[in-house]
């Protein structure tokens, strides 16, 4: 992964990591999510999704923390 990384850390005790991932040689232009299970037993999930449904899944959530 490469780029600003930021990463959240949620009241349930899980971190949700977002940054840019990149191959060495090839920009893919992907975001990528690390979002860990908030256990001791570093299982994590890894979603990577593109420029477009990076900015849906963006929307979306504003949209719902406008209404929370």
């Amino acid at each position: 992964m490469s780029g600003r990384r930021k990463t959240l850390a949620t009241r349930c005790g899980r971190r949700i990591t977002v940054s840019r991932a990149e191959l060495p040689v090839v920009p893919t232009g992907w975001v990528a999510l690390r979002i860990s299970s908030g256990r001791d037993d570093d299982h994590v999930e890894w979603v990577s999704l593109s420029r477009a449904e990076a900015a849906a899944l963006g929307e979306a959530l504003l949209e719902q923390a406008r209404e929370v």
